[in-house]
């Protein structure tokens, strides 16, 4: 971005990547500074976050969610497929795969 003529003029140091700062049931949280002119910071964060998405996409890196999977009566490397259930209904809707 530093190198960008759109935001050049903004960044005003080399970021510093600290690096892994936590880790969560389905996240990784990682921690760079970068120091930008005043007022500039949120127009900088929201381009840098685009661009750390676009480059997850090309990559094939999926961005986790919390989830899990039910298997009815049987061990998960049985022969039942798992349920899909879709909530937020007035009625929990549940349909094999």
């Amino acid at each position: 971005m530093a190198k960008d003529r759109a935001f050049a003029d903004r960044i005003i140091d080399e970021p510093e990547i600290v690096g892994v700062e936590a880790l969560g049931d389905s996240a990784v949280i990682l921690r760079l500074r970068l120091k930008v002119t005043p007022g500039s910071q949120w127009e900088v964060r929201r381009e840098f976050f685009r661009r750390i998405k676009q480059a997850f996409d090309e990559t094939g890196i999926d961005i986790p969610f919390p989830h899990f999977t039910l298997y009815p009566g049987l061990p998960k490397d049985g022969p039942a497929p798992p349920l899909n259930i879709m909530l937020g209904q007035t009625e929990a809707v549940v349909k094999n795969a």
